[in-house]
């Protein structure tokens, strides 16, 4: 099992342009990073420790990400894909959306999310990448064009 577990992160280091290596990491180069963010009808409390952290859209969307994402993107540029990604989602989606969004799901966030996490793999990221997205504004009412 250790061979395998092992030959996995060497494939990771591959991919992403490290080198391949079975000595051990000098300690200055791994770390731990932490975003939190705790939503209720009328606060939103955010906490981060490291590089991760939470950028608030116009109260419209909360994006949590770790520095994989923020290293090659702005704040700006990543709310107005969010946003952008979310909105489209409302208006294609409406019916769907309200049924999955029941059981737990919110597709339009999750659009958003993975959106956000592709468009930072095509920007070349070389940290890692999480990333979170929450509708703000879930229940919107999208006007449809005639």
């Amino acid at each position: 099992m250790e061979k395998t577990f092992t030959k996995c992160f060497l494939r990771v280091d591959d991919e992403i342009g490290g080198k391949a290596s079975l000595e051990p990491v000098a300690p200055e180069t791994v770390g731990s990073t932490i975003v939190v963010a705790i939503v209720c009808s009328s606060h939103i409390v955010v906490s981060n420790c490291s590089d991760s952290k939470v950028v608030i859209f116009r109260d419209e969307c909360l994006i949590l990400a770790s520095d994989g994402l923020w290293d090659v993107m702005k704040n700006e540029e990543v709310c107005d894909n969010a946003r952008k990604k979310i909105l489209i989602c409302h208006k294609n989606y409406d019916a769907t959306l309200l049924l999955e969004r029941a059981e737990g799901i919110d597709p339009a966030a999750q659009d958003a999310t993975e959106y956000l996490s592709n468009l930072t793999i095509q920007k070349d990221s070389k940290d890692n990448i999480s990333v979170v997205v929450v509708d703000l504004k879930s229940q919107r009412k999208i006007k449809r064009g005639t």
